[in-house]
Parts: structure tokens; C-alpha cells; sequence
């Protein structure tokens, strides 16, 4: 939206505003028009005596716990608000610095924070960015209301949707709707909260210690919230507490699991209280919608299925978890017009913060005291040298102002082409960008069509078109990474349900297994539980095809030990015994089984590339009748 825009009488954003995630483990940094420009940790390697910080973000986070007496790296914020002031704003001052470079000017700062911090601690994170070389005032935007933007939900419609944002030091739980929150709960847990649930698991139960680097790849190893189909084991190194001298010791997901249970507990318990406070109807859109996770804490392994289990909702996860907050923060500076007005807290005269104590004062103050202290002196002696004083200032100053006046028109117009033309150009960059993307997506979608028509001009089909509904894939729902699901942006509202088959201009990607009113689940025809009948092409022999979760699929019923079959046949849905309608292109033939005692195993490569996913079809037809008479599950596999 362009930066004139403006919504409710709120201040216009130009081109060098950033959004600032600052959160108690990491630093995110968003520049308008450019994107996250930043990622570091929220750490500040200060020199004890001096007090000079000596390095920030990555470099000072490998000296925790590395570093000699007059050397401290420190986390200046803990739960998610500011504990050393100093330190914080010393750590923004870089941030910005490595951001925006301009001397002559302060970018606005919009700041995320907790939605359960206190006034006062709300006021220190807008100083703290001030002070940091933020224009006055720095707007305030609550981390939860980002999240949910980010992880795209519809926060401004008179819909309810709730968001659990898991971070470094807090859980942030809230219902919004209408671009407000309806019911929250800020409960002071976190990743922070689990690695020290482990030190203390550890010293207590092996008398070993750690340090905080190691909790955290551990949690990140062996973490989980439920129990795992195979559980794992891992050495870890450490200081034995009796003797002082290092030890290694193996430790399993069952102990680390049993060490953090308290703490994903209260995160379990905190979503609940949120719903109990709940209204009905958005507890009806709620259940409908269901939960969505984010901040890196949600990555714990098994999070989403306990979360699940425990409140009887579909539980989702936010596309780029780490990024939810920062994201939804910039979307807000990219669409102030349609964000502004109801999100920023920030009141619309806010005063500048009085110097501080270390600050020196500046010459043009110097000098306005001189010539008062002048002028009082003159007025007191007499008003004959005080008029001749001012009559000679007149005669001097009113052609200087005429020779300023001549001079600065043009420099300030300058001045101001100047920036306008970077805003101008930045944003034609991006516009240029998008527009690259858009043709890509063209040729992408016109070589689709170009193969779909080969294929089927190949095999010698009659493919009758059906309507279809193009779907952007959002990513790895909770809990299946690596088990062949994928998450697409749309659902019921759109006309979809369970079943219907999804595929590219190439052929067969999978059957949507669970669909909800915006989003759904895609399951790909290479999981082990896909079950599709097809038809080699040349011969007309049908089977049962099912994936083998290497990228294949494998005809395991239906193929004659006598079949007449081609390296590289054509494979097609066979329709009649088929879960999905007729003659969608699915593969090749790569390899056949003929040790097998009574019929043949075929193999088959999909023809559709699964590494290059971004958008998908969804076919709005199914297949007439029960072909194969069995009811199918949700994942497609046969139910006794």
C-alpha cells in the first residue's frame, strides 16, 4: 500500500520503517520492502570494567559460558521483557545500525511485546528503542496479534481464531477477532523454561552439570511432549558434581521427556484456561478452525498431538514458526492502512523522553544561553544599547535570511527528491520482483498444460475436464515431517472434502485426507497408507498400487505373473477400482518383481517432481460408487 495512505488519522509509514521481534532468545529485524533482513540471538558480550559491549548476537552467544572474569555475555531480557536496560538498548543500537545506516535520520520502530506485560514494562521496551535511535515514539504492536497475522489468519474478519505463540521466555495463548483480543493468557513458560528443566533433571537425577548451550541441543535432540514409536538415546558431556572432573553420559527421549513433562503441562494448561474464557460463538469458530501453533517452543517434537489429545481440536502449524511474530509485524508496516488503526498501541502525541544524564548538551543549546545571557545583560544597562543592539542584528541578519532562504529551498527539495527516489526505488524492485515471480508462475503453469496434454496424447485418453481449485501449499502440518503430508491453504469454504484427488499439470500428487473450513491436509501418493487402482496403459492390466514411502508407488495386487508389461508404460487411475476418478496420469513403470509366487510387483515413478511443489489443483470430482467395496479411511487406507 503506498506510504501516503493512511487509516484512522494514524502517522504514514515510509519506505526505511522496521519491525523489531524482540525476543528473549532471538532478534528478528523486518525492513519494510525488504523483508527479515536480521537473525540473531539475543545475547551481549559486555566487558565487566568498562562496561563496553564487545560483541552481539552470534559471536557473543559462543561465549556463554566461555568467557573469563571481566568479560559476562548476558541476555538483557527475560520472559519476554526488559531485565537490563542498558544492555538492551546497547544491543538494539547495533541491530538498528546494522540495518539502517543513515545518519541523518531514525527509521519508525514498530516493537513487539508480550500481551501479559505490566504499563510500566511496556514503557521501558519503547524507551529502550528510542533511546536506541528509533524516531519518537516507537509503536508497540502485541506479540500474539503478530503471530496470528503472520501465520496468516483472519484476524480483522468477524471470525474467531486462536493462536498459541511459544518463545524463548513466554507462551502467549489468545482468541481474536475483529482485529482485537477477545480472551488471552500470557504464561511466563517457554524453550528458556525447558532447558533449565533439564540442567536441573540432570544434576538431580545423574549429578551432572551442564550448561545452557547443551540444554538447548538437547531439548532439540530428545525432546518430546508424547511418547515416540522409537524412542532415542544420545551421549552428553558434562562436570560430574562429586568428583569436578567431566563425564560422559547417555541419556534417552523418555528421561528428557519425564524432565520438561511440568513445563509443557502448564503451556497445555494455559490454552485451556484461554478457551474457558472463551466466548460460544467464537469457541464454535474455534473448534471448526482449529488451534494454530507457533514460535520456535512449538517445534518440541509430539507438541501438536498432546495439545490434541488433550483439548479434542485440530491442532495446525503456522508456516515458518520462528517467523510468525516478525512476519505478521512487517505485514502490518507493508498494510498499515488496513492494520494501523487497530493494532499499534501507541498514543498519537507521545512525549520525547528527557535526556539522559550521560548525554552532553548540544552547541545550539550553548548558544541560545549565550546570546539570552547577552540580551538580559543590554536590557539591564539601558534600552538605548539594547535597541541599538537589535537594530544592527536586523541590518546583519535580514539579508543572511534572504542568502539561507535562496540556498536551503533548492538543498531541501533535494534533500527530499532524494529519499522519495530510494522509497520509489525500492519499491520498484520489489514490484519487479513479484513480477518475476508472476511470469515464473506462468511458464510454470503453461508447461504444466504443455506435459498434462503429451501424457495424455501419449496413452491416447479421452480425459474429460472437471472443475478444479488451485491451492498454495503452506507447508508440514504438526507432527508429520518427513511421513509425506502437506498443508494447503484452503477448505470447505472453498468447496473442498475429504477424498478428492489433488494433482499438477504433470499428474497425481495425493488425496486430501483432512480438510477444516481454510485449510487442508494433503497425503502424498508415495506414503505407505495411499492406496489408488490404476491401469498400465499399453497392456490394460489394473491393480492396487500403494506408496512405499520411498518416492514410488508399488502395484502389490491385480497384476497377472503372465502380463505383457513395458519398461517405461504409461500408468493412469483405473476409475472403476480406482479411489479416485479415471485416467489421471500418475507414473512410468521403472521396475517389475517376477520372483513373486503369484502375481507381479510393479513399480512406478510418479511423473509429478514432489521436491517443487508451490501451488496444486484439486480435481471436484470422486469416483461413482464404492469400487473397490470397503469404506476407505481418512488416509485412504481400507477400514475392516
Amino acid at each position: 500500500m503506498p506510504a501516503g495512505n493512511r487509516r484512522g488519522g494514524g502517522p504514514v509509514l515510509g519506505g526505511r520503517d522496521i519491525a523489531v521481534d524482540l525476543g528473549t532468545a532471538s532478534t528478528l529485524v523486518y525492513v519494510r520492502g525488504e523483508g527479515i533482513v536480521l537473525d540473531e540471538p539475543s545475547v551481549v558480550a559486555i566487558d565487566v570494567l568498562s562496561g563496553t559491549p564487545l560483541a552481539v548476537g552470534s559471536a557473543a552467544k559462543r561465549m556463554i559460558g566461555r568467557t573469563p572474569t571481566n568479560i559476562q555475555a548476558t541476555r538483557p531480557l527475560k520472559d519476554g521483557v526488559i531485565a537490563d536496560f542498558d544492555v538492551c538498548e546497547k544491543m538494539l543500537r547495533y541491530f538498528i545500525h546494522q540495518v539502517h545506516r543513515r545518519r541523518w535520520s531514525k527509521p519508525r520502530m514498530v516493537i513487539c511485546v508480550p500481551s501479559g506485560v505490566t504499563g510500566v514494562e511496556r514503557r521501558a521496551v519503547q524507551e529502550a528503542a528510542e533511546y536506541a535511535g528509533a524516531r519518537v515514539p516507537a509503536y508497540i504492536i502485541e506479540e500474539p496479534m503478530a503471530a496470528a497475522i503472520g501465520a496468516g489468519l483472519p484476524v480483522a474478519s468477524p471470525i474467531g481464531s486462536m493462536i498459541v505463540d511459544i518463545g524463548g521466555g513466554t507462551t502467549e495463548v489468545a482468541v481474536l477477532s475483529l482485529g482485537g483480543v477477545v480472551a488471552s493468557q500470557s504464561s511466563r513458560v517457554g524453550g528458556d523454561e525447558l532447558d533449565e528443566a533439564i540442567l536441573q533433571y540432570l544434576k538431580k537425577e545423574h549429578g551432572i552439570a551442564t550448561g545452557s548451550r547443551t540444554a538447548e541441543e538437547i531439548k532439540i535432540a530428545l525432546g518430546s511432549a508424547t511418547p515416540l514409536v522409537d524412542e532415542m538415546r544420545a551421549e552428553i558431556r558434562g562436570r560430574a558434581l562429586l568428583t569436578g572432573l567431566p563425564r560422559t553420559l547417555e541419556i534417552n527421549t523418555r528421561e528428557i521427556r519425564e524432565a520438561i513433562e511440568d513445563r509443557v503441562a502448564d503451556i497445555v494448561d494455559a490454552i485451556k484456561v484461554t478457551l474457558d474464557r472463551t466466548p460460544p460463538e467464537l469457541a464454535a469458530d474455534i473448534m471448526e478452525r482449529g488451534i494454530t501453533l507457533t514460535g520456535g517452543g512449538s517445534l518440541l517434537n509430539g507438541l501438536s498431538q498432546r495439545v490434541r489429545a488433550e483439548t479434542g481440536m485440530p491442532v495446525w502449524m503456522a508456516p515458518d514458526p520462528r517467523l510468525s511474530v516478525v512476519l505478521g509485524a512487517g505485514r502490518a508496516l507493508e498494510e498499515f492502512g488496513t492494520f494501523g488503526a487497530v493494532i499499534f498501541d501507541a498514543p498519537p502525541e507521545s512525549p520525547v523522553a528527557a535526556p539522559r544524564p550521560t548525554e552532553r548538551p548540544r552547541p545550539t543549546l550553548l548558544l541560545l544561553a549565550a546570546a539570552a545571557f547577552t540580551l538580559l545583560t543590554l536590557h539591564i544597562r539601558g534600552a538605548a544599547p539594547l535597541d541599538a543592539f537589535q537594530q544592527g542584528l536586523r541590518d546583519i541578519l535580514e539579508p543572511l535570511r534572504s542568502v539561507t532562504d535562496t540556498a536551503t529551498d533548492p538543498i531541501q527539495a533535494a534533500w527530499n527528491g532524494i529519499f522519495g527516489y530510494e522509497d520509489l526505488r525500492a519499491e520498484n524492485e520489489r514490484l519487479a520482483v513479484e513480477l518475476a515471480r508472476l511470469r515464473g508462475r506462468s511458464v510454470t503453469d503453461a508447461a504444466d498444460s504443455e506435459l498434462l496434454e503429451r501424457l495424455l496424447g501419449e496413452v491416447g485418453l479421452d480425459y474429460t475436464q472437471t472443475d478444479t481449485v488451485v491451492v498454495r501449499i503452506l507447508g508440514t502440518p504438526p507432527g508429520n515431517f518427513g511421513t509425506h503430508r502437506i498443508e494447503v491453504d484452503a477448505g470447505t469454504d472453498e468447496g473442498l472434502s475429504e477424498g478428492l484427488a489433488v494433482v499438477t499439470g504433470a499428474g497425481l500428487v495425493g488425496r486430501l485426507e483432512q480438510v477444516a473450513r481454510s485449510r487442508s491436509t494433503v497425503i502424498l501418493a508415495t506414503h505407505p497408507e495411499f492406496l489408488v487402482g490404476v491401469r498400465l496403459v499399453a497392456s490394460q492390466d489394473e491393480g492396487l498400487a500403494r506408496g512405499t514411502g520411498r518416492g514410488t508407488l508399488k502395484i502389490e495386487a491385480g497384476i497377472r505373473m503372465d502380463a505383457d508389461i513395458d519398461w517405461n508404460e504409461a500408468v493412469v487411475t483405473s476409475g472403476g477400482r480406482s479411489l479416485l476418478p479415471p485416467d489421471i496420469p500418475v507414473g512410468r513403470v521403472i521396475d517389475t518383481d517376477e520372483h513373486a509366487e503369484y502375481e507381479r510387483n510393479v513399480v512406478i515413478d510418479l511423473n509429478a517432481d514432489l521436491e517443487s511443489l508451490s501451488f496444486l489443483n484439486v480435481v471436484l470430482a470422486h469416483p461413482e460408487g464404492d469400487p473397490l467395496g470397503v469404506e476407505s479411511g481418512p488416509t485412504g487406507s481400507p477400514r475392516p
